[in-house]
């Protein structure tokens, strides 16, 4: 170890550093230097670890699926009429077009969620921001941070999506785990009605 009481210099002659003055500068200079970067080494491995293991879920992508909530209810164009502006909110599950989306990747871990119903009407937070309360509804499919998405929780099967404009509210149906909830902004959280399943 480089601490030991014995030290080599260039010309590999042990002196030793109790008895030999002046101390072998080179030579601690160098082991110092050595110990200094393993020990860097290993403290920068678990702070790389973890910024990728931070990294979001990045999503696949989904076509003609449906989006159930942990409550049971699936994600659904109000009254089925896929126009711009149109509301979303929970609904009970049913085969309808209505309650079909398409999950598409843009890349960087975000996705936009399009209307299968009307493919060129994609999930939009529609007031802007991060303000809780704000309705999520249909708007033109586009890349601005109020129509892309990405997972804030992910445990392999639920998700909870947030749109990219936001950083603490998720989408969630506003209200509880009953039919007719609109799909707003709240507080990042587990409960049945935020948790998304994407059939």
């Amino acid at each position: 170890m480089w601490w030991s009481t014995s030290i080599t210099d260039t010309a590999h002659e042990t002196r030793d550093i109790h008895k030999s003055k002046p101390y072998i500068q080179e030579g601690i200079t160098l082991s110092i230097q050595r110990t200094t970067a393993r020990i860097a080494a290993l403290l920068a491995a678990p702070a790389l670890a973890l910024a990728i293991g931070a990294a979001p879920a990045q999503a696949a992508n989904r076509y003609d699926v449906p989006i159930i909530a942990a409550d049971g209810e699936c994600m659904e164009v109000v009254e089925g009429n896929a126009v711009s502006g149109a509301y979303v909110a929970q609904q009970d599950c049913r085969e309808i077009a209505s309650q079909r989306w398409n999950l598409l990747d843009v890349g960087s871990h975000y996705f936009q969620v399009q209307s299968a119903k009307n493919p060129s009407l994609c999930l939009n937070n529609w007031e802007g921001g991060d303000r809780k309360g704000n309705y999520i509804r249909l708007y033109a499919c586009g890349t601005t941070d109020d129509r892309l998405f990405n997972f804030v929780y992910d445990d392999g099967r639920w998700v909870t999506i947030q749109p990219k404009s936001a950083w603490h509210n998720c989408l969630n149906f506003w209200g509880g785990s009953a039919p007719g909830y609109y799909a707003r902004l709240y507080d990042c959280n587990t409960d049945p009605n935020e948790l998304l399943l994407w059939g």
